[in-house]
């Protein structure tokens, strides 16, 4: 009888601590799945309300839990009736960070940012995509961002596990009868706004982008062509808080005296390998330490390798080209004495994808404290950023 009463004793125990690990394993394991999910960095996107036709629409992409990122890149996709018209960034909190602009020619648009000096940290809204939208929309459409593995990573080239989700533009029929107003409550509607074309042109008349926005908001404004010995200033008129049409043309200043880095500008063909584009040092003053970003179209050009000048810069110490680099750099150091004058710096080389189209600019930027002298002063450099034309 005592064996019995053991017996039943033991088996109650076992049931207890199986109804005890169940209730562990189904509610404290995956509660602390999901706050280590909510501590993963992500960039959020979010929704907006638009109309069938509508231009200008604006989608804002926002980081949270951020632990710190030095580099990001991501692939933007997006239903067929929208169409994608600028990228801005948030420069107040990317400061010192470079950025790849919005090419509206690229299949496969993308957004790039990356800081050579330090992460980039805090969580904030991280850039503003801006889209039109087809007179044929008639339900909401999706807007994707993606990445892989190696596109988000911190200062210490450490990969970053990022979440990415989805947004929206949730779409209303313009021609909804419910909708209609009368001239004098459309005026004073804040959501029909007078709106204004907005056009860049080369200084050839050719036009660049075509941007419609609201009366009194600001658009994004486009890469500008590069021009042979000449520097880019700017745009001929201000692209804040616009409340007109306007066309709007690149201002440029020559090189003249001052130091510059000028990248080439070539043609090339779908499918073509070996496409060399040189970097020239011009107005050299002296320079012991050089270090450059390389910015570029990753979706239809691939850079396979570069080349430094060494009869120029003979002596000094060079970074060999890495192919897994996220963002390649150009670095150049010299401890005996300073470089001087003046030539191709360094050649890259490039394989053009096979349904490339337009054009696609080759872009070098740098952080001031990243060239200097042998004195340890910094030297500014003028840029003149290249492209590679598709014939």
């Amino acid at each position: 009888m005592n064996k019995n009463r053991l017996y039943k004793l033991l088996c109650v125990i076992i049931l207890l601590i199986c109804i005890v690990s169940l209730l562990l394993s189904s509610s404290g394991c995956g509660c602390d799945n999901r706050i280590s999910n909510e501590k993963e960095i992500t960039f959020f996107m979010g929704e907006a309300n638009a109309k069938s036709g509508e231009k200008g629409v604006a989608l804002t992409v926002a980081v949270k839990n951020n632990p710190g990122f030095a580099s990001a890149r991501f692939e933007i996709k997006y239903d067929k009736t929208l169409t994608l018209t600028g990228i801005t960034y948030n420069s107040s909190k990317l400061d010192g960070a470079s950025t790849i602009p919005y090419n509206q020619k690229t299949n496969s648009p993308c957004m790039l940012v990356t800081k050579t000096d330090g992460n980039i940290t805090g969580d904030f809204d991280f850039a503003t995509l801006y889209f039109d939208v087809s007179d044929k929309a008639e339900k909401s459409c999706e807007v994707t961002l993606s990445c892989k593995e190696g596109d988000v990573y911190d200062i210490d080239e450490k990969n970053i596990n990022c979440n990415v989700t989805s947004g929206k533009i949730n779409i209303s029929s313009s021609k909804n009868p419910t909708e209609a107003t009368s001239s004098s409550e459309t005026k004073s509607n804040s959501d029909s706004k007078e709106t204004h074309t907005v056009v860049f042109k080369d200084e050839n008349g050719k036009v660049i982008l075509t941007q419609t926005v609201k009366d009194g908001d600001s658009v994004p404004a486009p890469a500008a062509p590069p021009k042979a010995g000449f520097v880019f200033k700017g745009w001929s008129e201000s692209v804040d808080k616009v409340t007109s049409d306007k066309t709007i043309t690149p201002v440029y200043e020559p090189i003249g005296s001052a130091p510059a880095f000028e990248i080439d500008k070539v043609q090339a063909s779908k499918g073509d390998k070996n496409v060399e584009v040189n970097v020239s040092i011009k107005n050299n003053p002296g320079v012991a330490s050089i270090s450059f970003d390389v910015l570029y179209d990753t979706d239809k050009l691939k850079l396979t390798g570069f080349k430094y000048n060494n009869d120029l810069i003979k002596g000094s110490s060079t970074v060999p080209f890495n192919e897994k680099a996220s963002t390649p750099c150009l670095s150049m150091v010299n401890g005996a004495e300073n470089v001087t004058g003046d030539g191709v710096f360094a050649t890259l080389v490039f394989e053009v994808s096979k349904d490339a189209e337009g054009g696609y600019p080759i872009i070098i930027s740098y952080d001031k404290n990243n060239v200097y002298n042998i004195d340890e002063e910094n030297v500014s450099f003028e840029i003149v950023n290249g492209i590679i034309e598709i014939k």
